[in-house]
């Protein structure tokens, strides 16, 4: 009976000896993961704040990473991006310090470019991979060192959201002028510079000079018609900064009341009605489907402006729009206008403009203007979502991508 009760009581000890080891072990494993865990986090965020830091910058003038960035060449060697620090997760290492009772270190925030590729349409737009790297380190007492690592790809693209150069300082552009539009000009690609002061319709056809229109020079074809194959729609899909799949997509993009910059292109073939009283922002609107442009205003014309693109058909029912319109079909009639209008942008159609419900006077005597504040223009844009993401612990090497 003895025998019994001391290996009952060895049995009773051993298994208690287990299970306080054990506690103790899973204490220990909780506060591992709970400090990788908080290291990690802590790197994330800085990727983030990296991300939203570069996304605000690159697109004021002021900052030198407004010209890193459109200075881009194409690199054997990641290229460092200057002057990203991190200032908002600095307050969660603070706090992070005295949750854990340990010191943080920082030990990476920065982000590098590589794989530079220029525009097939225009040279001077940029498709890169941007590379974001955040690294931090926990010390708890002697011994006790936590390292988490992360990085995270997005891709970043440069696209013109202003008329290119060769098309800034033309004020309407006729890709396929008829002998009876244009006798002088058939066959060729015509324009007007309607430049300063806007210029009648009727002026532009029956003045010769600088009031009038001029063939497109074999020395000025190449740049003119690389700039219109910018316009082409599958150019504008490959160049796009965002794809908007369903016309409420367009309504809540302009509802925000925030600036719209980049270039939108719109998927969906729904006919639009567009009115802008006070648009902000850089930006080029490139429909599938047909668009009905009423009233269009930039909010500053110094700062802001927009160019409506329309593969199939625009409609021009303001009375003035302040953008450029890009519709290079040569279905007669694909840019029509519906009322005596003043158009302040460049104006590329694919066939000499017509006019629908308003008498023939009305339309002669339309105004167009190149847009005399606007420079040649690009906007930059990483994508909303990582192309690729790492995490590494102290001892792992990156993989290569």
């Amino acid at each position: 009976m003895l025998a019994v009760s001391v290996a009952a009581t060895l049995v009773i000890g051993m298994v208690g000896v287990a299970l306080v080891d054990r506690g103790v072990h899973a204490g220990g494993t909780s506060r591992w993961a709970r400090e990788h865990l908080a290291m990690r986090l802590l790197a994330e965020s800085a990727v983030e704040e990296l991300g939203a830091t570069l996304a605000q910058r690159m697109n004021a003038p002021a900052d030198p990473l407004y010209t890193a960035v459109r200075g881009l060449r194409a690199n054997a060697q990641p290229v460092p991006l200057p002057g990203l620090a991190l200032a908002e997760v600095l307050t969660d290492v603070a706090r992070q310090q005295l949750l854990l009772g340990g010191t943080i270190r920082v030990l990476n925030a920065g982000a590098a470019v590589r794989r530079v590729e220029a525009g097939d349409a225009d040279p001077d737009e940029r498709h890169a991979l941007v590379a974001f790297e955040a690294a931090f380190e926990l010390t708890c007492g002697r011994h006790e060192r936590v390292v988490e690592r992360v990085r995270v790809e997005r891709a970043l693209r440069v696209a013109a959201v202003t008329p290119p150069r060769a098309l800034g300082r033309m004020g309407l552009v006729v890709l396929e002028p008829s002998a009876s539009d244009l006798p002088g000009a058939a066959g060729h690609i015509a324009y007007a510079p309607a430049a300063g002061a806007p210029h009648a319709l009727l002026d532009l056809m029956t003045h010769a000079g600088k009031d009038g229109f001029y063939k497109v020079s074999p020395a000025q074809l190449p740049a003119v018609q690389r700039a219109l194959d910018a316009y082409a729609p599958a150019a504008l899909a490959a160049r796009a900064h965002y794809d908007l799949l369903q016309p409420a997509d367009l309504r809540r993009l302009l509802s925000l009341g925030t600036p719209v910059s980049g270039v939108v292109h719109l998927a969906f073939r729904d006919p639009v009605s567009l009115t802008l009283p006070h648009f902000r922002g850089r930006c080029v609107l490139a429909f599938s489907g047909p668009v009905e442009v009423h009233d269009v205003a930039m909010d500053d014309p110094t700062r802001d402006a927009l160019t409506i693109v329309s593969a199939e058909h625009i409609t021009v029912a303001g009375r003035r729009v302040q953008a450029s319109l890009v519709c290079p079909s040569t279905t007669p009639g694909a840019l029509a206008f519906t009322e005596r209008a003043s158009v302040e942008g460049t104006v590329v159609t694919g066939r000499f403009p017509r006019y629908a419900t308003m008498a023939a006077a009305d339309f002669s005597a339309s105004t167009f203007q190149c847009s005399p504040t606007v420079r040649p223009a690009a906007w930059a844009a990483l994508s909303p979502y990582p192309v690729a993401v790492q995490h590494l612990r102290d001892s792992e090497e990156w993989s290569a991508w």
